[in-house]
């Protein structure tokens, strides 16, 4: 009985996920006729009119929210703590304005940040793939830390050593960013093309 309610509950889990799926996308489709495209050089402001998914342990996705039709600002908008890339698919970066600043999310309070980035947002923003590494040169110009990227597997400790480099004060680390798992499905999808996944991963030519 058990099993059996547990795929009852799993089937109306997975319908009304695609039903509000197909809402989304029809209403995206008519945010974009009555309300337009982003302009360049634009990022469209968006509240959240519902968030749901299946699972927190799935991918991140830009369907996981309902969002308002928003308004459109200025990129710089974004240099805030609180803001923090949240997905990457085939049009838009989306980053989500977080309830604490974006060191809250590290390895020392959370072991995968993406499992809390969903409930903690506040509000989303999108911008085209352009306009994205534009804000990133921007950004660029500034002092940045050094970074080390780790890839990994499962079951292999990964969790165990990023805590081991963690020191407040000289580095911070952070557990799955889901964008940066984005960029690896579509590339292995080739759903973009290698060029666009490097200018997005901000790699270097010689890396």
């Amino acid at each position: 009985m058990d099993t059996a309610l547990k795929w009852i509950v799993t089937f109306f889990k997975l319908y009304f996920y695609f039903i509000l799926l197909l809402i989304n996308n029809v209403y995206e489709f008519f945010v974009r006729i009555f309300c337009g495209h982003t302009p360049a050089g634009k990022i469209r402001l968006r509240k959240i009119l519902l968030r749901y998914r299946i699972d927190p342990e799935e991918i991140s996705r830009t369907e996981d929210f309902l969002l308002s039709p928003g308004i459109f600002v200025e990129p710089a908008s974004l240099d805030h703590p609180n803001w923090h890339i949240y997905c990457i698919d085939e049009n838009l970066v989306t980053f989500v304005y977080l309830k604490s600043s974006i060191d809250k999310y590290s390895i020392a309070h959370y072991p995968f940040m993406y499992e809390h980035m969903n409930a903690d947002t506040v509000q989303v923003a999108q911008l085209s793939h352009d306009d994205f590494i534009k804000l990133a040169n921007t950004f660029e110009q500034k002092s940045q830390p050094k970074t080390v990227l780790f890839t990994n597997t499962a079951r292999c400790g990964s969790t165990l050593m990023a805590k081991m480099l963690h020191h407040p004060g000289k580095s911070i680390c952070y557990g799955e960013p889901h964008c940066l798992a984005n960029l690896a499905i579509m590339d292995n999808a080739n759903i973009l093309s290698p060029e666009v996944i490097s200018l997005l991963s901000r790699k270097k030519p010689n890396e």
